[in-house]
C-alpha cells in the first residue's frame, strides 16, 4: 500500500495554513505547532527542510516567522515528498538505495520502472494550489 509519510502530511497542513495568511504575515514554528497540535520539534524540522528548499522563508525577530516563498502552483506533492522524505519513488528498487537483492536478475524491472514513473507523474501534477482549493471545499 502506498502511504504518505506523516512529515509530508504535516507539511501540507502547515503550507495550507501559511498560504492563507494575508500578505507579509508570518507564523512561527511555535504558533504552527500550537494551532495544529503538532509536536514542536517535528514542526521545526519540517520548516527547516522547507526553508532549505526555498519553499518557505524564515525571518528572525519579533515579527519573524515563516511564509510561503513560491507560488502555490509551483509547489508540487513530488517536491514536498522529495524535500522531506528524500525520494518520491514508491518502488523500493527505484529509490536511490536500490534495496533489492534481485535487481540484476529481475524479470519485473521494466514493470516496476513504469509504475514508479507513472506515480511520480501524478505526484508532480498535484500542486499546493489544488490542495488549497480542495481544502476550501471542505470548510463549512
Amino acid at each position: 500500500m502506498v502511504r504518505m509519510s506523516k512529515m509530508v502530511e504535516y507539511a501540507i497542513l502547515i503550507l495550507t495554513r501559511l498560504s492563507k495568511l494575508e500578505d507579509k504575515k508570518r507564523m512561527s514554528a511555535r504558533e504552527i505547532s500550537e494551532i495544529h497540535n503538532l509536536p514542536f520539534p517535528t514542526v521545526s524540522k519540517i520548516m527547516k527542510q522547507l526553508a532549505k528548499e526555498n519553499v518557505v522563508t524564515s525571518t528572525q525577530g519579533s515579527k519573524g516567522g515563516y511564509a510561503v516563498t513560491k507560488n502555490t502552483d509551483d509547489i508540487t506533492l513530488k517536491m514536498l515528498i522529495e524535500c522531506l522524505d528524500g525520494s518520491s519513488n514508491i518502488v523500493t528498487c527505484m529509490s536511490d538505495r536500490g534495496d533489492c537483492s534481485y535487481i540484476t536478475n529481475c524479470s519485473a524491472r521494466g514493470s516496476m520502472e513504469f509504475i514508479d514513473s507513472e506515480v511520480g507523474k501524478i505526484f508532480d501534477r498535484i500542486t499546493l494550489k489544488e490542495l488549497l482549493i480542495k481544502s476550501d471545499n471542505n470548510i463549512d
